[in-house]
């Protein structure tokens, strides 16, 4: 009797640690989403910025809209 609640508990376990694990994936995977929208976000800005003025720097002009998305 005592082996069957051993093993249940350790399946038990086994279940949160797969539930914490997916719930880390889903954020890292948000997280990772939300990054290449800001990204996304400041190389269009940052093209639009260039189309406007083409003596502005691309490199330059998309690093400024980069730190614009991460302070949002």
């Amino acid at each position: 009797m005592e082996k069957k609640s051993e093993a249940r508990r350790d399946i038990e376990d086994a279940g949160r640690d797969v539930k914490r694990g997916l719930e880390d994936a889903g954020r890292d995977a948000k997280r990772g989403m939300e990054d290449a929208g800001d990204k996304l976000k400041a190389g269009m800005n940052a093209t639009k910025n260039k189309m406007e003025d083409t003596d502005r720097d691309i490199d330059l002009e998309y690093q400024k809209e980069k730190a614009k998305e991460k302070l949002k």
